[in-house]
């Protein structure tokens, strides 16, 4: 089935290169030259920067409300747990694509950055980007 990262896959980076805004993008086979089978469910993406208390958070609480979605992959909003909360399960076979983006939110330009990720993937989700 794939296992939970519950605690959050962990992507940290040095400085935002003087950006004001981001986005969280999500690609399946779309914009990375992959095609592979994909099965992920997308939980919760968490944004912290170095220079404040801030926290921007996007998830599927409202359904698709801050996300933006095309491609021919299936997606499905699931219930999830009570440690995940709901999630965007995103199923794809080789040629068929998603490309998901959030809704913007403020960071601080040049701050050193974390972005935590739940989410539930499969092996088999690795040729898929």
């Amino acid at each position: 089935m794939g296992r939970v990262y519950s605690n959050g896959l962990r992507y940290q980076r040095c400085g935002s290169h003087g950006a004001a805004t981001a986005l969280v993008g999500v690609r399946v086979n779309g914009e990375c030259g992959c095609h592979g089978d994909s099965d992920v469910t997308l939980y919760r993406f968490r944004y912290t920067d170095n220079a404040s208390t801030a926290v921007a958070q996007r998830d599927f609480t409202n359904g698709l409300d801050e996300w933006g979605m095309v491609g021919t992959a299936q997606a499905v909003l699931e219930a999830g747990s009570a440690g995940t909360g709901p999630g965007l399960h995103i199923t794809a076979q080789p040629g068929r694509r998603a490309l998901l983006n959030s809704t913007s939110f403020s960071v601080t330009p040049g701050s050193p950055y974390t972005l935590r990720i739940t989410a539930r993937l499969t092996p088999d989700s690795a040729e898929s980007g």
